[in-house]
C-alpha cells in the first residue's frame, strides 16, 4: 500500500507491506491544497498555491521531477484513466497536460484547453476511459473526452447536486442531492 498525505507544512509518503514495518518519507512543502497519486504508484502530483509539482516515487522516497508555476492558482487537478493525463481546472476552463519525452526524461507539458469546458463546482473522471464531466450548480452536465475537443454530450439534471461519481463500469452516474443518492 502506498499512502500520501499532506499537512500544512509537509507531505508524508508511507509504504505499508504485509509483515513489515511501515516506511515513511517526508518532504517539507507549505500549503499543499491537493495531492493526487498516479494509479501505478510511480508519481505524486501536488498543488500548492500557483505551483504544481510532480514527484517520482522511488525506493528512497520522493524526488522532485517537475514544477509548473501558473499565473493564477488552479482550482484543482484530476487524473484521467491510467493516470497519464492530468486535468488542470482554472479560471479559463479545463486544460489537458501530459508527459512529453525530452533529453532529461519525461516532463509535464500543457497540451490544450477543452472547448466549452468550464471550471464548474464538480469535475468527475471516469475510471476506465479518458472521459470526464463537469457538473454546474444549476445541474448542467457536460461530458468530454481527451480524444476529442468540445462537448460530447450535455444534459440538464436539475439544481441542488452536491456530489457525483461515475459508476464503476462507467455506464451510469450516481448523484447526491439533499442527502439522497440517485
Amino acid at each position: 500500500w502506498l499512502i500520501a498525505q499532506a499537512s500544512p507544512q509537509q507531505i508524508t509518503l508511507s509504504r505499508l507491506q504485509p509483515a513489515q514495518n511501515a516506511v515513511n518519507n517526508t518532504v517539507a512543502i507549505a500549503d499543499i491544497r491537493q495531492l493526487l497519486l498516479a494509479p501505478d504508484g510511480q508519481l505524486l502530483y501536488g498543488l500548492s498555491g500557483n505551483i504544481l509539482r510532480v514527484w517520482r516515487i522511488t525506493s528512497e522516497g520522493l524526488e522532485l521531477r517537475d514544477s509548473q508555476t501558473f499565473a493564477q492558482p488552479p482550482e484543482r487537478i484530476a487524473l484521467l484513466s491510467g493516470g497519464s493525463t492530468l486535468l488542470v481546472v482554472d479560471a479559463k476552463g479545463i486544460s489537458q497536460w501530459f508527459d512529453i519525452a525530452s533529453e532529461t526524461g519525461p516532463h509535464l507539458r500543457f497540451i490544450h484547453y477543452f472547448a466549452g469546458a468550464k471550471a464548474e463546482k464538480l469535475l468527475l473522471t471516469e475510471a476506465h476511459r479518458r472521459v470526464f464531466a463537469t457538473l454546474a450548480p444549476s445541474g448542467a452536465l457536460a461530458l468530454f473526452s481527451s480524444k476529442r475537443n468540445g462537448v460530447l454530450f450535455s444534459h440538464q439534471l436539475g439544481a441542488g447536486i452536491t456530489n457525483a461519481i461515475f459508476s464503476p463500469r462507467g455506464d451510469g452516474l450516481v448523484i447526491e442531492r439533499a442527502g439522497r443518492w440517485q
